[in-house]
């Protein structure tokens, strides 16, 4: 097959050079791609699904104002996110109040936690699509800096496209029975069995 204009006809490229990637780490690239642009956006549509099926308040809101859909979104991943860590190395030995972690640690720095966090966003204990976002508060569901999800645009554009879609076909949606889970430590968290009805 000849190479393409794409991604992964660049990676090769970049590997058959020799100049980055060797062959495992392109084959470790291609499969966290494969799984972070498949499963990550799933898991969040299903988490999505999930708390607007347990807020039907928020529901009927979005569907009376369909220009509410992005922020609503925002707020899905803000609220119930498909990561809820992101693992890092430690590079130079540092102290964390009061804490030595010495270089070569791995640290979990904990998103969801951020993103919950009242004291960084009042109100970030409830859910809320009409929330007004404080000056320098960042999303860290993606990450941030050079290690930014490279398909936080894409997963935002077809979480979008399926909220819009939902929220103007179905005027009721609820739970018809017991969510389970993700299994607790799963690194993508969403649900194995999710019940909706809807009307």
């Amino acid at each position: 097959m000849a190479p393409r204009d794409d991604m992964l006809s660049n990676l090769i490229a970049v590997e058959e050079e020799g100049d980055r990637l060797s062959a495992s780490e392109l084959l470790a690239v291609v499969a966290m791609m494969l799984v972070a642009g498949t499963d990550t956006t799933r898991n969040q549509l299903s988490n999505m699904i999930h708390t607007f099926a347990e807020q039907p308040q928020q529901w009927v809101l979005l569907r009376s104002r369909p220009e509410l859909v992005a922020r609503a979104v925002e707020e899905a991943i803000r609220w119930e996110p498909a990561t809820e860590a992101v693992p890092r190395f430690v590079i130079e030995d540092i102290e964390i109040g009061g804490h030595a972690v010495p270089a070569g640690t791995m640290v979990l720095l904990m998103s969801m936690s951020a993103n919950h966090d009242t004291v960084a966003m009042p109100g970030a204990d409830r859910f809320d699509i009409e929330r007004e976002v404080p000056a320098g508060w960042h999303l860290l569901t993606f990450g941030g800096g050079i290690h930014h999800c490279l398909g936080a645009n894409l997963a935002r554009l077809e979480l979008t496209e399926a909220l819009a879609e939902l929220s103007a076909r179905l005027p009721v949606l609820r739970l018809a029975g017991p969510a389970q889970p993700t299994p607790a430590g799963s690194p993508i968290r969403g649900y194995t069995t999710l019940p909706i009805a809807w009307s």
